[in-house]
Protein backbone atom coordinates (compact mmCIF):
# COMPACT_ATOMS: atom_id res chain seq x y z
CA UNK A 1 0.00 0.00 0.00
CA UNK A 2 2.91 2.33 0.57
CA UNK A 3 4.73 2.20 -2.86
CA UNK A 4 1.17 3.27 -4.13
CA UNK A 5 0.65 6.18 -1.50
CA UNK A 6 4.49 7.59 -2.66
CA UNK A 7 4.19 9.08 -5.63
CA UNK A 8 0.77 11.38 -3.90
CA UNK A 9 2.40 11.93 -0.53
CA UNK A 10 6.13 13.46 -2.34
CA UNK A 11 7.66 10.93 -1.34
CA UNK A 12 9.86 8.63 -3.08
CA UNK A 13 10.48 6.13 -0.75
CA UNK A 14 9.40 6.04 3.09
CA UNK A 15 12.77 5.55 5.12
CA UNK A 16 15.86 7.38 4.06
CA UNK A 17 18.07 5.10 2.66
CA UNK A 18 21.47 3.96 4.82
CA UNK A 19 22.05 1.04 2.74
CA UNK A 20 24.84 1.08 -0.02
CA UNK A 21 24.84 -1.86 -2.13
CA UNK A 22 21.04 -3.20 -3.35
CA UNK A 23 20.95 -5.90 -0.43
CA UNK A 24 21.53 -3.57 1.97
CA UNK A 25 18.54 -1.48 0.00
CA UNK A 26 16.09 -4.26 -0.25
CA UNK A 27 16.73 -5.26 3.38
CA UNK A 28 15.91 -1.75 4.49
CA UNK A 29 12.67 -2.01 2.49
CA UNK A 30 11.65 -5.32 3.71
CA UNK A 31 12.14 -4.58 7.20
CA UNK A 32 10.19 -0.94 6.43
CA UNK A 33 7.58 -3.00 5.75
CA UNK A 34 7.41 -5.65 8.37
CA UNK A 35 7.48 -2.44 10.55
CA UNK A 36 4.53 -1.14 9.08
CA UNK A 37 2.69 -4.07 8.90
CA UNK A 38 3.72 -4.89 12.69
CA UNK A 39 2.53 -1.09 13.25
CA UNK A 40 -0.82 -1.51 11.39
CA UNK A 41 -1.93 -4.42 13.01
CA UNK A 42 -2.05 -6.27 9.65
CA UNK A 43 -1.12 -9.75 11.76
CA UNK A 44 -3.73 -9.36 14.38
CA UNK A 45 -6.65 -7.02 12.96
CA UNK A 46 -7.04 -3.60 12.13
CA UNK A 47 -4.76 -1.25 14.38
CA UNK A 48 -7.96 1.28 16.14
CA UNK A 49 -5.48 4.24 13.91
CA UNK A 50 -6.02 2.32 10.51
CA UNK A 51 -9.33 1.79 11.08
CA UNK A 52 -11.05 5.12 11.72
CA UNK A 53 -8.84 6.46 8.42
CA UNK A 54 -10.02 3.91 6.66
CA UNK A 55 -13.57 4.52 7.89
CA UNK A 56 -13.09 8.47 6.89
CA UNK A 57 -12.10 7.08 3.19
CA UNK A 58 -15.25 4.98 3.23
CA UNK A 59 -17.33 7.50 4.12
CA UNK A 60 -15.63 9.91 1.76
CA UNK A 61 -15.29 12.47 4.44
CA UNK A 62 -11.98 13.37 3.28
CA UNK A 63 -9.64 14.30 -0.05
CA UNK A 64 -7.18 11.37 -1.11
CA UNK A 65 -4.41 13.40 -0.41
CA UNK A 66 -5.02 14.56 3.08
CA UNK A 67 -6.05 10.61 3.66
CA UNK A 68 -2.54 9.56 2.24
CA UNK A 69 -0.32 12.65 4.38
CA UNK A 70 -2.38 11.39 7.49
CA UNK A 71 -1.32 7.99 6.68
CA UNK A 72 1.72 8.56 6.64
CA UNK A 73 1.80 11.12 10.00
CA UNK A 74 0.15 7.74 11.69
CA UNK A 75 3.02 5.29 10.52
CA UNK A 76 5.81 8.12 12.04
CA UNK A 77 3.92 7.35 15.62
CA UNK A 78 5.33 5.39 18.12
CA UNK A 79 4.06 1.77 18.57
CA UNK A 80 3.30 2.00 21.85
CA UNK A 81 1.51 5.10 22.02
CA UNK A 82 -2.17 5.10 22.83
CA UNK A 83 -4.54 5.86 20.03
CA UNK A 84 -5.85 9.25 19.52
CA UNK A 85 -9.44 10.80 18.65
CA UNK A 86 -9.59 11.28 14.79
CA UNK A 87 -11.28 13.80 12.70
CA UNK A 88 -11.79 15.70 10.40
CA UNK A 89 -11.11 19.60 10.67
CA UNK A 90 -14.03 21.94 8.85
CA UNK A 91 -10.53 22.79 6.72
CA UNK A 92 -10.39 19.25 5.30
CA UNK A 93 -7.43 18.84 7.73
CA UNK A 94 -7.13 15.12 9.53
CA UNK A 95 -6.45 15.64 13.28
CA UNK A 96 -5.45 13.16 15.73
CA UNK A 97 -6.03 13.91 19.45
CA UNK A 98 -4.94 12.47 22.71
CA UNK A 99 -6.46 13.80 26.06
CA UNK A 100 -5.24 12.32 29.47
CA UNK A 101 -4.67 13.04 32.55
CA UNK A 102 -1.37 14.81 32.28
CA UNK A 103 -2.34 16.92 29.05
CA UNK A 104 -3.68 17.01 25.58
CA UNK A 105 -1.84 16.65 22.34
CA UNK A 106 -3.45 17.74 19.16
CA UNK A 107 -2.22 17.23 15.33
CA UNK A 108 -3.72 18.49 12.50
CA UNK A 109 -2.13 17.06 9.14
CA UNK A 110 -3.02 18.67 5.73
CA UNK A 111 -3.14 17.79 2.02
CA UNK A 112 -0.15 19.28 1.45
CA UNK A 113 1.92 17.67 4.42
CA UNK A 114 1.94 20.73 6.80
CA UNK A 115 1.54 19.52 10.93
CA UNK A 116 0.50 21.94 12.76
CA UNK A 117 0.54 20.93 16.61
CA UNK A 118 -0.40 22.08 19.81
CA UNK A 119 0.08 20.14 23.62
CA UNK A 120 0.15 20.92 27.22
CA UNK A 121 1.44 18.42 29.46
CA UNK A 122 2.24 19.21 33.15
CA UNK A 123 1.16 22.96 32.29
CA UNK A 124 4.09 23.32 29.76
CA UNK A 125 2.31 24.70 26.78
CA UNK A 126 4.16 24.07 23.51
CA UNK A 127 3.27 24.29 19.78
CA UNK A 128 4.30 24.41 16.27
CA UNK A 129 3.89 23.73 12.54
CA UNK A 130 6.41 21.86 10.53
CA UNK A 131 6.53 20.03 7.22
CA UNK A 132 5.70 16.35 7.14
CA UNK A 133 8.64 14.31 6.79
CA UNK A 134 10.58 10.69 7.41
CA UNK A 135 10.13 11.82 10.82
CA UNK A 136 8.34 12.40 13.48
CA UNK A 137 8.53 16.20 14.86
CA UNK A 138 11.00 15.97 18.09
CA UNK A 139 8.19 18.63 20.21
CA UNK A 140 5.27 15.99 18.88
CA UNK A 141 7.32 12.92 19.89
CA UNK A 142 8.10 14.58 23.08
CA UNK A 143 4.92 15.40 23.75
CA UNK A 144 3.02 12.28 23.08
CA UNK A 145 5.29 10.30 25.43
CA UNK A 146 2.91 10.77 28.03
CA UNK A 147 0.39 9.08 26.47
CA UNK A 148 2.60 5.66 25.64
CA UNK A 149 1.46 2.40 26.93
CA UNK A 150 3.86 0.75 29.56
CA UNK A 151 5.48 -2.56 28.86
CA UNK A 152 6.24 -4.99 31.44
CA UNK A 153 9.40 -6.48 30.53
Amino acid sequence: MSTLLMPILGFSSFGISKGASDFAKRAERQTNDVVKSIKWGIAGGVSPVANELLGLAEADEVSMRALAKAILFALLLPPDVQPPEISVDPDGEIAFDWDGNDGMVSVSVGPQGRIVYAAEIGFKPTSGTVQLSAELPEGIRASLDSFRSIHAV
